[in-house]
């Protein structure tokens, strides 16, 4: 006899409850895989599909009072192309205060927000720009920043603000992570 008929007859005498459960666990495996592969696959990965804020600020490792320097806010979407950011950064008015924003380096063609408030150490950012949009680093904005008193201060992304907007049509928000900048401003000895 032929192993392939066997195999028919060995399987029709099981009971009919292993039957079903064999073909539970077939079935299992063969959705499983493709949805596990879709889950773990980089290909498939939406991790890799967020989007990041990021300061950079270079020579601010020395900073003294009356000190005045520039940092730098970007957005990174490597995978996804995205059409608008929004944010609201916050600093301590104590410590800092800006002189300028710059949006010259910018992705976005139109700018719905672009301010700052020294009293409250709050920026205002809201920009976008039309379809296909963009993908890669961009600077959103340069702020130029005066030391006003030592002391440990910090730049932030004030919690719940941060949009980083895929250009798919239904405005996914891709924001990975909200950043922190840093600064131990010293008194000259």
């Amino acid at each position: 006899m032929q192993p392939t008929r066997q195999f028919i007859r060995a399987y029709y005498r099981l009971n009919p409850l292993i039957r079903f459960l064999i073909w539970v666990g077939f079935l299992t495996v063969l959705v499983g895989i493709p949805a596990y592969l879709s889950i773990e696959s980089p290909l498939f990965n939406r991790q890799a599909e967020k989007a990041d804020f990021y300061f950079y600020a270079p020579g601010t490792d020395h900073l003294t009072a009356g000190d005045t320097f520039t940092v730098e806010f970007h957005v990174l979407s490597a995978q996804t192309s995205i059409n608008a950011v929004g944010s609201t950064l916050l600093f301590d008015p104590h410590v800092l205060q800006i002189t300028s924003l710059t949006t010259t380096q910018s992705f976005c063609s139109f700018y719905a927000e672009n301010s700052f408030d020294n009293i409250r150490g709050e920026i205002h950012l809201s920009c976008g720009t039309p379809n296909p949009g963009y993908k890669g680093d961009s600077t959103l904005i340069i702020m130029s920043m005066q030391v006003k008193e030592n002391g440990l201060t910090a730049i932030s992304l004030k919690p719940g603000t941060g949009m980083i907007l895929a250009n798919d049509g239904k405005g996914t928000n891709l924001i990975n992570s909200a950043p922190t900048l840093s600064l131990a401003i010293k008194q000259l000895l």
